[in-house]
């Protein structure tokens, strides 16, 4: 059985994944238009990507209680936004 606290490091785990994905240029472009960070339905829905609640700018907003996690969640936006 699977325990809350398993699934919060998991979580953590793979957001740290996605900023380091989010680091490359083409895998950063890639995740802007599927609409991981998207929070316009239409826009994820227009590229067949996640569901807004499925995004990284909805995840901060679910986590703003997590220190650990909304920090993450801002280093992967940080490596989006330097993404060349």
């Amino acid at each position: 059985m699977t325990s809350a606290n398993d699934l919060g490091e998991s979580s953590r785990q793979v957001i740290i994944l996605v900023g380091e994905f989010a680091s490359h240029e083409v895998c950063a472009v890639e995740m802007a238009r599927t609409g991981m960070v998207a929070v316009d339905t239409e826009a994820t829905d227009a590229y067949g990507g996640p569901a807004a609640n499925h995004s990284l700018f909805s995840l901060l907003a679910e986590k703003s209680g997590d220190d650990e996690m909304v920090l993450q969640c801002l280093h992967a936006f940080c490596k989006l936004l330097q993404a060349r």
